[in-house]
């Protein structure tokens, strides 16, 4: 058995708050039979002897699984990569290896079930878990020799919101077999509910999550134990302050948004643990890549989320699952930069394609050639390359059939070269184009390109001020008969270039989503989901895991279905830097960054963002300082300063604190390399 272990965090001390795992809820695919995910300390209250007894979190993926149908007795659908649960038609297995999954002396104290949902008809609660006999065969079992059904359920009834996300079952501790395998059996209450779910042979397999314990633990109080296990399955679910609407229902707005895909920097370089792959060694420390880095301190002060080694084709699992994290945050799909017609960036071009139509065939991939670096290929070689692409079902088109382009950079070309460009496209290779340039100015081309133009967009800088011009653009745009792409930017932080914008916390990013529902924009683009050399990166990631996600999916949310999402349970955003901005490195970095030109002023503060049911009293605590305050119900934000130290905060309701957070993040009066990007921490997560 492959074990990761995390170590021990304080739950009354923010426990959850930063499970750097990759993977949805932070699975770890490397095992069939079992991988330990987590351990936390019970809490206050759960004293044993004296101590704290750890609870760890197991996963466990299926060893066989399959599904039966009513109508069709003798049919087995044992190598299906989904599965089918309905009210009586049909039904899933799943059974579980469980006995090597408990570690020695640890019992359960809690249990989940994780299951990815391709298709579902109804949005009321009905899923529910019995158990099973182990008495049934993946290639062999059928509706006519099925295991008996028996009738106690092993979990409440869940309800399943939409499609392409995942959904958690809390499952009874009984329910999991502690000395030989667990079988379930899955079903939904609700007539017609048409619930598809994806098997263990497809890239989102079902997990089952157990929470163990020594035996000590039981004399624990009960309360103390199910908070622990309740905030232990919040973690793994990715709980956001809201409820997502629908996939289906944010797939059916006519407004679009896209993340900026950059593929230079994938989950994985090298399919290695966190700990020891490309961008521990080589991309982060200042020596890295044979000192290339060493003046400005390394390329990066950011990564992608580590992750343990995956079997088989890690490159597709891993976009697969960016894919994945994209339509579970409610964006459309990704506009891919395309660095170079050869190489591997664009290879990765072409999986990225394939693996957005392998996990859903209406989240699509908007290409844009980076005119930075393409600006010496032929107009020829540049449609050819195009043209190719567009035959991938996963490349943005029209309803009209017109494949979207978008070069990043546009005005390295004149309008009349891209007017030429568009005539090859459509004349040599067949592929009409709806041409949306991306500028870096893009009021001072607009005019020139009309003419050949669908839409415009720009790439825009990541502070407050510019945010706030977006209605502007917009209404250009539209005066124009143009469609506008705008941008909703996060942070700008380039160490290899010397500069930074500051972006207020998170003040530039929901900016730009207020200015785009205050306008007249049809289409977002986020730059990036994953440039961490520059610091942008929206993408789940170690020094903001997936708090700038889940708050851009609260503006996206409203942005498209008209109404503000309702908060359904408190959760706090912590933002800050872990050094004030004029802090000087100890490291012998002799490239340090300066504010950029024309920005705001830099700042020294702490951001508190908090989501609440109903009003409660907010404290945040800053190095020695502590601030609090009566805070509203809904969304509010306060900003404290910036001081050395730990951050913390939690919420307080009628003498209970509902949610709290450490970040893991501290703040230092000496860094060792200069880093001026935002991190985040979230109390859900």
């Amino acid at each position: 058995m492959s074990l990761l272990l995390v170590p021990a965090l304080a739950v009354g001390a923010g426990a959850y708050a930063h499970l750097a795992l990759g993977w949805p809820g932070g699975r770890s695919p490397g095992s069939s039979s079992g991988t330990i995910v987590q351990a936390a300390d019970v809490g206050p209250g759960a004293a044993v002897s004296g101590t704290t007894a750890p609870v760890q979190t197991v996963e466990g993926r299926p060893v066989a699984d399959t599904y039966v149908v009513a109508s069709r007795p003798t049919a087995n659908r044992g190598d299906r990569a989904w599965l089918y649960a309905t009210t009586s038609e049909n039904r899933a297995f799943l059974r579980f290896d469980t006995k090597p999954m408990i570690p020695a002396g640890k019992q359960v104290v809690g249990a989940s079930l994780r299951v990815y949902v391709l298709k579902v008809a109804v949005a009321e609660a009905g899923l529910e878990v019995h158990p099973l006999a182990n008495d049934w065969q993946e290639a062999a079992v059928t509706a006519r020799t099925r295991p008996a059904y028996q009738a106690k359920a092993v979990s409440r009834q869940v309800a399943v919101p939409g499609a392409r996300q995942w959904v958690t079952v809390p499952l009874s501790p009984e329910a999991i077999s502690t000395t030989t395998e667990t079988s379930i059996e899955l079903l939904h209450r609700v007539h017609n509910a048409q619930l598809q779910l994806a098997s263990r042979e497809s890239a989102n397999p079902p997990v089952l999550q157990v929470q163990v314990a020594t035996s000590a633990t039981t004399t624990a109080t009960t309360t103390t134990t199910t908070t622990t296990t309740q905030r232990t399955i919040q973690q793994a679910a990715g709980v956001r302050p809201f409820d997502m609407p629908s996939t289906s229902t944010l797939q059916s707005s006519k407004r679009l948004v896209f993340a900026h895909y950059f593929t230079p920097f994938p989950r994985s370089h090298d399919n290695k643990p966190a700990s020891a792959d490309y961008y521990a060694r080589e991309l982060i420390p200042p020596d890295g890549e044979n000192g290339k880095h060493r003046a400005y301190g390394g390329l990066m002060r950011d990564r992608p989320l580590g992750r343990s080694a995956l079997s088989g084709d890690f490159v597709a699992k891993d976009l697969e699952a960016e894919v994945s994290q994209a339509i579970a945050a409610g964006l459309d799909g990704f506009n891919v930069d395309i660095l170079s017609l050869t190489s591997r960036n664009w290879d990765r071009c072409i999986e990225l394609l394939e693996a957005a139509h392998r996990v859903d065939p209406d989240f699509k991939i908007m290409l844009m050639p980076d005119m930075t670096t393409l600006d010496d290929d032929s107009s020829a070689a540049l449609a050819s390359a195009m043209a190719r692409l567009a035959k991938y079902p996963a490349a943005f088109k029209l309803a009209d059939g017109r494949l979207v382009i978008s070069p990043f950079k546009a005005e390295a070309k004149s309008a009349s070269w891209w007017k030429s460009w568009l005539a090859t496209m459509k004349n040599t290779h067949n592929t009409p184009v709806a041409f949306v340039p991306t500028f870096l100015d893009w009021q001072q081309y607009a005019d020139d390109y009309a003419g050949i133009s669908y839409g415009f967009s720009h790439w825009a800088t990541a502070h407050p001020d510019s945010a706030s011009r977006t209605a502007k653009h917009a209404a250009k745009a539209k005066a124009m008969g143009k469609l506008w792409m705008a941008p909703v930017r996060i942070q700008d932080v380039r160490p290899n270039q010397g500069i930074y914008d500051e972006a207020g916390a998170t003040e530039t990013l929901r900016d730009g989503w207020t200015g785009v529902i205050a306008s007249d924009a049809d289409w977002v683009q986020i730059p990036t989901w994953n440039d961490y050399s520059e610091g942008t990166s929206i993408s789940p990631s170690q020094s903001h895991g997936w708090a700038y996600l889940d708050i851009s999916s609260y503006y996206l949310a409203r942005w498209k279905t008209g109404s503000r999402p309702a908060v359904k349970r408190d959760g706090l955003y912590l933002v800050h830097r872990t050094q004030t901005y004029n802090a000087a490195p100890s490291f012998a970095q002799t490239k340090v960054m300066k504010i950029r030109s024309g920005a705001v002023s830099p700042r020294n503060q702490v951001e508190a963002l908090v989501f609440l049911t109903k009003p409660a009293t907010v404290t945040v605590t800053v190095g020695s300082a502590t601030h609090t305050w009566d805070a509203p119900a809904g969304m509010s934000r306060k900003v404290f300063p910036l001081a050395t130290g730990s951050v913390s905060g939690k919420v307080v309701r009628n003498g209970a604190v509902t949610t709290q957070v450490t970040s893991p993040h501290r703040v230092t009066s000496r860094p060792y390399v200069q880093d001026l990007e935002y991190h985040a921490v979230s109390s859900l997560r």
